[in-house]
């Protein structure tokens, strides 16, 4: 338990902040100017410089570019395998195209903006799509 608690303390050392909800895990390293709050996790073999919210980061490579398209309310984002996160809320991009209009709806989205993200989902989509054959390629 002594190496455990050394070893975080090691890891925490500079100005990175970890805050009372946020877990640390695994061999994962907070560093630097790091900030990890909210009810963030990380864990595996991540290395952070910014995460807050309820931001999740694993161990792991992205194959491809992450997408990110900034709407007039949230940002969606693909956040690997084909998932999307808009805002708090984190689907696969199937659930997200059956469910966009209950999902605005639930979170207070007017029906202009649940048009709007319903047109980023389509490209989403399609993004997704063509660069998931590139990588399933090679």
């Amino acid at each position: 338990m002594v190496v455990v608690w050394l070893r975080i303390r090691q890891l925490l050392q500079s100005q990175a902040y970890v805050g009372s909800n946020a877990k640390v895990s695994g061999y994962a390293k907070v560093s630097g100017y790091a900030k990890v709050s909210g009810y963030a996790k990380v864990s595996g073999y991540a290395k952070v410089s910014l995460v807050s919210g309820n931001a999740k980061v694993f161990e792991g490579n992205h194959e491809i570019t992450p997408l990110q398209i900034h709407g007039t309310r949230n940002v969606l984002c693909f956040s690997g395998n084909d998932i999307i996160t808009i805002g708090c809320e984190q689907h696969s991009i199937d659930y997200w195209l059956e469910n966009y209009e209950k999902i605005g709806e639930a979170n207070n989205y007017t029906n202009e903006q649940i048009e709007e993200y319903y047109y980023h989902l389509i490209y989403a989509h399609d993004w997704l799509t063509s660069r998931l054959s590139k990588v399933s390629e090679k």
